[in-house]
């Protein structure tokens, strides 16, 4: 069962202050690897959105019949999107504790994707634009 977090930022702090607190992106990283209650209720968030018939309705199930068989055997996925020059800073610790007390099964990704400066605050309108077939 495929599980993950995504977060943006534009501030110029390496790691910026979205990887951290309660909703920062180490906590939640940290509690989907560490508690199962939040695990099933992702589960459960997702099972409701297949429900409704989604081309990935079939790949789900599939997914959740292996995460019940065993909740550790699970991919998680961390995603920070930024809009700054890129540097080692902001994943090279987080994949470090991340790995400490990972059960053997778990696989944990971490990934950054940096963008042109500046561009996080137009990516709403952008995709808008886009959905209604216009370019960019």
């Amino acid at each position: 069962m495929p599980t993950g977090e995504v977060k943006t930022s534009s501030e110029r702090k390496y790691p910026p202050g979205a990887c951290y607190g309660v909703t920062g992106l180490k906590q939640q990283l940290e509690d989907l690897r560490d508690d199962p209650q939040v695990r099933d209720g992702l589960v459960k968030y997702l099972g409701h959105r297949a429900a409704n018939g989604p081309a990935w309705k079939d790949q789900f199930r599939m997914a959740a019949a292996r995460y019940f068989a065993d909740k550790e055997d699970i991919r998680v996925f961390g995603l920070l999107v930024r809009d700054v020059p890129p540097h080692e800073d902001d994943v090279r610790v987080r994949v470090s504790s991340l790995a400490k007390d990972c059960p053997a099964k778990m696989a944990i990704e971490l990934l950054a994707i940096y963008l042109p400066e500046k561009s996080i605050e137009k990516l709403g309108m952008l995709a808008a634009r886009s959905r209604k077939g216009g370019g960019a």
